[in-house]
């Protein structure tokens, strides 16, 4: 099953500026969570972390450790 991937302006702006900061090793990390995400997006690298309390439903990733 494939999910559908929706972006804010920020993320978009946020992405973009990690293309363009030339850290090729925090690029493909990013391109590799994007493709988990489209995939399974509740596991995989990146410590997927439940947010809480306003934020519930929504979840986190670390793209830099």
């Amino acid at each position: 099953m494939s999910y559908h991937l929706d972006f804010s302006k920020q993320a978009l702006k946020d992405i973009d500026a990690h293309k363009k900061s030339g850290n090729k090793v925090v690029t493909k990390k990013l391109l590799i969570l994007l493709n988990e995400l489209a995939e399974h997006p509740f596991t995989g690298t990146g410590k997927p972390e439940q947010l809480k309390y306003n934020l519930a439903g929504y979840w986190s990733r670390r793209i830099n450790q």
